[in-house]
């Protein structure tokens, strides 16, 4: 009885909540640990720093676009938790001079990634009335009402919009630390980093969703990755033709981007053993004629 009274507790869904919780505000505080002094020489922390990032923002997106709760509280919960990605990467720089136009590149890596992640979500989630439900969660969703429209889904485009310009304006007069061509090729960089997450993104969101072959979809999920980043590697010694190795890039971006599955496969395996589970309708899909 004991065991299974601890079984029971174990899988429950707040416990899986909880438990989901503690690893994303976790993840937040390696970010600050990682960009602090003392790391940065490490390939495998670079790898494990960014993978966390990129992760965060892969969930953050997938949780507004597919996550229980009603929309009305998926969205600001997200937007809080890109605010506190964006925090810990600013504390983690606090030991040494901040350099505000990295800073902005890296908020804009964040933001757009999120974008990027969240579209194809939204409109699978629009076509196949796809959510993430558990059992006992009052109001289960049945059609599209408590999902993304159209309208919502341009607000929100045009207000991040909006909100970057003004940061944008904002630092314009603020003084930088490095000369004016380091952060433009840190731009392109993090852009190519921010649409190969994007496209990572999917896969490995549904390896951990679907209900069958998971196995075998998070070994096709890893291998894709591994692909993913040998492009990288080509495309950072075209953007970047003076810096690290190829070895140590390889290196790099292989840990980055398993370290990003990591935290998104691991995070829907708790959801998993809480009793979510992803509910969709074939019936449903709004193909065009």
């Amino acid at each position: 009885m004991g065991i299974q009274t601890i079984s029971k507790v174990w899988t429950s869904r707040e416990t899986a909540l909880a438990v989901a919780g503690a690893l994303i505000i976790s993840g937040w505080a390696l970010l600050a640990r990682l960009t602090g002094g003392g790391t940065r020489g490490s390939i495998v922390l670079e790898g494990v720093l960014f993978g966390t990032l990129f992760g965060q923002v892969t969930l953050a997106a997938s949780f507004v676009a597919l996550g229980p709760l009603r929309l009305i509280v998926r969205l600001p919960v997200a937007l809080l938790w890109l605010a506190a990605v964006t925090l810990a990467l600013a504390a983690g720089k606090a030991p040494s001079p901040i350099d505000a136009r990295d800073l902005l590149v890296a908020f804009a890596a964040i933001f757009l990634q999120w974008i990027l992640v969240l579209l194809p979500l939204w409109l699978l989630a629009r076509l196949y009335s796809m959510r993430i439900i558990h059992p006992n969660e009052p109001g289960k969703l049945r059609g599209d009402k408590q999902q993304f429209g159209i309208r919502q889904l341009m607000a929100l485009t045009a207000l991040v919009a909006g909100f970057l310009s003004a940061s944008r304006l904002l630092i314009g007069g603020l003084h930088w630390q490095e000369p004016g061509s380091s952060w433009k090729e840190n731009a392109w960089i993090f852009g190519m980093l921010v649409v190969a997450n994007a496209v990572l993104a999917l896969p490995t969101v549904g390896a951990g969703l679907l209900r069958r072959r998971r196995v075998l979809l998070t070994v096709i999920a890893l291998f894709f990755s591994s692909c993913i980043a040998m492009l990288e590697v080509y495309l950072y010694g075209f953007l970047r033709p003076v810096g690290p190795s190829r070895n140590d890039l390889a290196a790099i971006f292989l840990t980055l981007n398993w370290t990003q599955g990591v935290w998104v496969l691991v995070i829907i395996a708790v959801l998993r053993a809480g009793g979510f589970r992803l509910t969709f309708s074939l019936a449903s899909a709004r193909l065009p004629r």
